[in-house]
């Protein structure tokens, strides 16, 4: 399964690490899929991220990516995984 996952900083609320991968709800079979979806649900991601973080949040990049695949990037950005992390696919 694929999801819409965005890089977002938050640099000037001075966390550490100032980036992260965030991940959509929505599952893809196929990158494409997800790909086709990304213009609709990104502009609805930005909207989202904007009222979250009091328009302090700037995202980076968006990208299709499966659920392994974002966890490893927030680990290699920094984050560890919560103990009580459940995934939300098998894959």
């Amino acid at each position: 399964m694929y999801f819409i996952s965005i890089l977002v900083s938050l640099a000037l609320f001075n966390v550490v690490p100032p980036t992260g991968w965030m991940q959509d709800i929505i599952p893809f079979e196929t990158v494409e899929e997800c790909n086709e979806a990304m213009p609709l649900r990104a502009a609805q991601m930005q909207y989202y991220i904007h009222n979250t973080f009091s328009g302090m949040g700037e995202i980076l990049e968006y990208r299709c990516m499966t659920e392994p695949d974002w966890i490893q990037l927030n680990v290699d950005l920094g984050h560890e995984l919560p103990e009580d992390f459940e995934p939300k696919t098998n894959s």
